[in-house]
Parts: C-alpha cells; structure tokens; sequence
C-alpha cells in the first residue's frame, strides 16, 4: 500500500481522482491518504459487510456528498473461502464539486469475482448481472440530475460479457479504454501476454505479474493464456465529456517483502491500473439532453433492436440463476430435516443410555448431538434464510428487466429531457482506477 501511494504522490501528470479496492483494512486507508493528502486532500473509505467493501476514492476536488449501495446479490456464505459474500459486495460514490464543470457523480466498485474458467458454467454470473443492473440504474439516475459520470473499478466481466454490455447499453456509459482501443477485426493467433496487455487492455491474471505468473487464465476473446480485462473506468460520453487516453498503467515491480537486495521484485498488485485522461467542456444551458429514460421510450424513435436483444439475454440468464437459487435453498431444507431427526433421536437414545454409562454416554451424546446441530442450524440457516433472500432479490431484478423490457417493445415508456450542469472552463483530468488486490505494505 506505501508503494502505492508513492506512486500516487509522484504521479506526472497527477491525477485528479483515484480509485482504489480491496483495502481491507482502515489503517491501509489511513496510510495512503496521509501520503497523498497534499496532491489528493479529499477521501472516502467505505465500509461493508464483515470485513468491508474494500472501497476508496480520493479526489483533488472536494467531496460534496457520498453514499454507499450493498448489492442485493453478494455470493454465496457457504464457500466461506471466497470470500466475497461477506465482503458486502458495494459501489460508493462521491459527488464532487469540480470548478470549472460542477457536479461529477464518481463511482467506485469490485464485484463478484469469477471462481469458474472461460467456457465453464459460470456460478455467479446472474450476481453480477445484478450489480451491473443495479449500477446502471444509479448511472441513469446521476445522468438525469445533470451531472457527469466516472464510473471505476474491478467489474470482473470481460469487455463482451452481459454485465458491460448493461453498463454502457441501458446505463449510458461509455469504456474509455475501449473508446480509444477498438478490437481488431481479426484477432492475432498466440498472442504474447505482453501483446494482450497492449492490444486488448488485459489487467489482471496475466502472467506478466509475480502475483499471477503461473496462471493459465485464458482469454475470453483471443483463448491465449494471457489474462482478463476486468478493470474499467466508463464515463457518460458527450460532445462536453471526452475520453483523450487510455492506457495500461502500473506495471512496474517494487522489491519484495522486507526489502534488501536478496528479495525478488513485485508487482504492488495482482491487478493492474487503468488512466484515462478526459476532456471536459463548458455546456451551453440552452441544449436539451435526452435523458436516460428515453433509451426504453415506446417511440419508434427510440426503440432498440439490439437493447431489446440484451435484456432478453440478461432476464434468461437471471431466470436461470433464480431456479438454481431455488433448487438449493430447497435441497439444503431437505438436508436440515433429517438432521433434526437426527438430533431429536440422538437426544432420545442418550436419555435412556445414561443410566448405564453415565460418562461415555454424556461424551457421545454431547459431540453426535452438538455435530448433528451444528450441521442442522448450517442447513436450515442457508436453504431458509439466506436461501429465501437470494430468491426475493432475484425475482426483484427479474421484473424490473421485465417491466425495462415491455417498455422497450413498445408498452410503455417516457421520453424526457433535462439540461446537463456547466461550467466556464475546458477541464482536463486524470482519472484512475486501480485495484488494490494482493498488493504488499511496504516498512
């Protein structure tokens, strides 16, 4: 995290707004912000869940107003190795005052990671299609107020997966680093890690970083073993809100682990970061902007082939997730009965046999029927409580795709305009995301 910060503070040009996950810990918070204060004086750190959200935004404008949003969908508790249910998967944002342009909505997130390889069923994909679908609604919403969007962070789904296309088609937001890199027609064959970080923006996984160099993570779009692009920063795009550059940044390696010669050099992260620099331009108050609401309008106009298409694949993949969800909160209840039975018996038998052998009887008892209970509480816990949960928050989401969609068709729906803030000055800024995953302290 010292490394990180260093980074941050000797940064030229500098940066005006940082986002940075998986700090853990509020004293790496602390750290980095004590660094960087004199280049980057306003921070939020938020926290989530058991062991936080990880999330932290510094800004070298004022923060006016933050606010945190806890995924309805957060994982699963019971592979408590993963971790990510108990993180409390979340997006916060800051809103803050720029001078010259006025309110910018800045959101930071991590979702749900990906447990399973390319071309395998993937088990959380209806998770993070559910934060997209979250965030993007939080998209439309600041867009609606007139205010300027960044949007930053490990989204964990590959530039052509359901959760980005979300983002940028019923969100409105653009990816800046795709904006500037659009893939090639053809796809090289065997591409060389170095080679997949330049031409298709990889960030993570690669075996370029000591955190990730014996990892055989293949590409969704290229299938070479050379990593993912997970990590993005997307912005509402207008002729006022341009993206300049992007590019693949901390790449760089520091010494190891107590420092010294005989140390190997690392990577400060798993993850590497994204720049991308913006130009933002003064708004003529007199402009009507059509707003978010009239991407889903019933006027022929405004009626979408292609957004029809992805809501019908996201509500297919949800209604998929929803029925496994059900299933298994379903068989661990079937699971949790004769458990219980088994506890009730066990009880039984004990009461009968302690009049023979009082010591051991009490001991069996005592470690059967505790293990039995504990397995029983686990089961009925997760198939009933947590189980009903996850369905109520998919059946949520589900209709709101529903009801997106029929407007979309042609039931319903409201074209609305609104004008966007402005200000008196073409800004330039700086905007990074960076993830924080597996980097080291250094003393």
């Amino acid at each position: 995290m010292r490394a990180i910060g260093q980074h941050i503070l000797k940064a030229s040009p500098g940066y005006d707004i940082v986002g940075l996950q998986e700090v853990w810990a509020p004293q790496d918070f602390i750290l980095v912000r004590d660094i960087i204060k004199d280049v980057l004086p306003y921070a939020k750190h938020w926290t989530s869940g058991l062991f936080g959200s990880g999330l932290a935004t510094f800004s070298k404008y004022p923060i006016v107003s933050s606010s945190l949003t806890r995924f309805a969908l957060n994982g699963d508790p019971w592979p408590v190795w993963q971790g990510d249910w108990y993180d409390g998967k979340s997006c916060g944002s800051v809103v803050v005052a720029h001078p010259g342009v006025g309110e910018i909505e800045v959101f930071n997130t991590h979702y749900h990671a990906t447990y399973d390889p390319v071309g395998t069923d993937d088990q959380y994909l209806g998770a993070r299609i559910s934060q997209a679908w979250e965030m993007s609604k939080l998209f439309r919403q600041s867009t609606s107020l007139g205010r300027r969007v960044l949007a930053l962070g490990d989204f964990n789904s590959p530039p052509r997966s359901l959760a980005v296309a979300l983002l940028t088609r019923h969100g409105g937001v653009t990816d800046s680093w795709g904006s500037l890199h659009p893939l090639p027609q053809t796809i090289p064959k065997n591409l060389t890690p170095e080679q997949g970080v330049a031409l298709l923006g990889i960030s993570c996984d690669t075996p370029l970083n000591t955190w990730t160099k014996n990892s055989k993570w293949v590409n969704e779009i290229s299938r070479d073993p050379i990593g993912e692009r997970l990590d993005y920063i997307f912005f509402n795009a207008s002729s006022e809100f341009e993206c300049l550059g992007s590019e693949v940044i901390l790449q760089e390696k520091v010494p190891g682990v107590g420092g010294g010669s005989d140390v190997p050099w690392v990577n400060v992260s798993d993850h590497y970061a994204v720049y991308s620099v913006f130009s933002v331009k003064k708004v003529d108050p007199t402009t009507p902007r059509i707003s978010p609401s009239g991407l889903l309008s019933s006027s022929p106009a405004y009626k979408d082939d292609s957004l029809i298409d992805l809501l019908e694949q996201a509500l297919s993949a949800l209604q998929q997730h929803l029925a496994r969800a059900q299933s298994k909160s379903v068989r661990m209840m079937y699971i949790a009965t004769p458990l219980l039975l088994f506890v009730t018996l066990g009880l039984m038998i004990g009461s009968v046999w302690i009049n023979f052998n009082p010591r051991w009887t009490l001991l069996l008892v005592t470690v059967g029927v505790g293990l039995l209970t504990i397995g029983w509480v686990g089961c009925f816990s997760y198939g009933f409580f947590y189980g009903r949960e996850t369905i109520s928050a998919f059946t949520n989401v589900i209709q709101e795709v529903q009801l997106a969609l029929e407007n979309s068709r042609g039931g319903g729906g409201r074209r609305g305009v609104f004008p966007l803030r402005h200000g008196s000055l073409t800004q330039s800024s700086g905007v990074q995301a960076m993830p924080a995953g597996g980097s080291i302290q250094l003393d």
